[in-house]
């Protein structure tokens, strides 16, 4: 192993020479001996010790404790002071240089090897410790996820810049409840008191500052003084959340739209047979009769029972059957004036059809099913008060991110916009819109298989709608279909 290489900083020639020969004997080796601050700096330039033996009262213009904060502030090298004078001014100007030490003079071998063995080692332990910290915030600087470490007063210590830029500012010294949610008093669900204890605690937050969902992360620092702070990492997964939603509804559609299949089959073979016995009673039955009477009544209601049926397996499938490429403009523009004729004078209809060239592959009838579906909803939504109805087509491009969310490809896609000025809906109700015979309507004022249907068609169209509503503030439907090669 090398030996550690000592500059020496001594006005007087005979201790210069004596500390040379008690450092060699020591089993350290000398680099030089100066005897002026100004030389050990350059001596320090030319060729830097590991460590300088400094003598504080020496003489010329540059004292000792001058040369050593020159020293500090251009190299890492640790400093030992030599003084024969313990004076509390002398040495209070001494620890503003952060010295690794002092031997008084006159000192033994023992006191000298001792300290500098000492200073020699406390420098390495610093300096792996500062690398380990110039580490460790380096790793909290790149980050994607925002993170901070606070006291156990809930200070903040330290914020990386991912933490920094969801704030707004660097809030260092600050408390932490207030930086980060909003909040006057400590937060209802910190978890100080078990991170003190030495635990990890993990625990998912919809922030009240940001209304973003969060996957928190605590861990306890423990320093060397035996305080402890907490170290909290926040993953935003607000997209994640939103696309986890998105799914489970739509295997709750799937689900329920393979339950109305099913129910409306087995519903239909029974309407068929009912149907079937009431036309053979009406050969028996003579007209003007009271039971011709009762039988009529239930045919009927047999007869609007089939529709519901129909409805019901539109909801669930739309065989591709009758879909050919067509263009959608002139469909928009015949369902518009088809509900024109269906809606009272206090609501006006709004158009903006874009030209659009690109076809659609779809069945005219459903299409149109689903624009009037649209278009009775949003009135009723207006009601008695006056109100527009926006109507809107357009040519836009899907990108991979939507299109996996949806379940759909990627690429050019006809978007129908129908808007209202109505009623709007609250999240609550907005996310149960599709469910089949769900309905906000008065008794006898819908089925409650409306938005279902135009769900069912637009998904059997490989296409995708989406659904924007605040109570008061209207609502807004738009429909995506793929556009296909002519």
């Amino acid at each position: 192993m090398a030996k550690a290489q000592i500059l020496i900083v001594e006005d007087d020639g005979i201790l210069a020479l004596d500390l040379r020969n008690r450092l060699v004997g020591l089993g350290f080796g000398v680099s030089a001996s100066v005897p002026s601050g100004e030389e050990a700096i350059e001596k320090v330039k030319s060729s830097p010790p590991d460590l300088v033996l400094m003598d504080i009262m020496l003489k010329g213009a540059m004292n000792g404790i001058e040369a050593a904060a020159r020293i500090n502030s251009k190299f890492d090298i640790p400093i030992v002071y030599l003084t024969a004078y313990a004076e509390e001014k002398l040495l209070e100007q001494a620890k503003l240089t952060q010295p690794y030490g002092y031997i008084l003079k006159p000192f033994e071998d023992r006191d000298l090897n001792a300290a500098l063995k000492i200073a020699l080692y406390k420098h390495k332990a610093d300096r792996t410790l500062r690398a380990s910290e110039q580490c460790y915030r380096s790793m909290m600087d790149v980050m994607d996820d925002a993170m901070y470490i606070c006291s156990s007063d809930f200070r903040i210590e330290f914020m990386n810049p991912a933490m920094i830029k969801r704030t707004g500012r660097d809030a260092t010294g600050e408390a932490c409840f207030k930086v980060l949610h909003a909040r006057e008093t400590k937060c209802p669900w910190c978890v100080w008191r078990k991170v003190l204890q030495g635990e990890h605690v993990n625990y998912e937050l919809v922030s009240p500052k940001d209304s973003r969902h969060y996957h928190v992360a605590n861990s306890p620092i423990r320093h060397a003084d035996g305080s402890i702070s907490k170290h909290a990492v926040f993953r935003d997964f607000t997209e994640i959340k939103a696309m986890e939603q998105h799914l489970q509804r739509a295997q709750k559609m799937e689900s329920v739209g393979v339950l109305a299949g099913g129910i409306a089959h087995e519903f239909n073979s029974l309407l068929a047979t009912m149907l079937g016995y009431g036309e053979m009673l009406r050969v028996d039955i003579p007209e003007g009769s009271r039971p011709r009477e009762y039988l009529e009544g239930v045919m009927e209601a047999c007869y609007r029972s089939t529709d519901l049926v129909r409805q019901l397996l539109d909801f669930a499938r739309t065989p591709e059957a009758g879909r050919k490429p067509v263009r959608l403009a002139p469909i928009v523009e015949e369902s518009i004036q088809t509900l024109q004729s269906y809606l009272p004078a206090n609501i006006h209809v709004h158009r903006n059809i874009e030209a659009a060239s690109g076809n659609i592959l779809a069945d005219s009838g459903k299409i149109k099913q689903v624009i009037m579906n649209l278009g009775i909803n949003a009135g009723d939504a207006i009601g008695e008060n006056n109100g527009e109805i926006g109507v809107h087509l357009s040519e836009v491009e899907v990108d991979d991110e939507t299109a996996s969310r949806e379940g759909v490809r990627s690429g050019t896609y006809l978007k129908l916009m129908v808007s209202d000025t109505g009623c709007g809906m609250s999240l609550k109700v907005l996310a149960r819109i599709y469910e089949p015979f769900f309905t906000t309507k008065d008794v006898g004022r819908g089925t409650g298989l409306g938005l279902a249907v135009v769900h069912g068609i637009v998904k059997s169209h490989e296409g995708f709608i989406t659904a924007d509503s605040e109570p008061e503030k209207g609502s807004r439907f738009e429909v995506y279909l793929p556009v296909v090669e002519n």
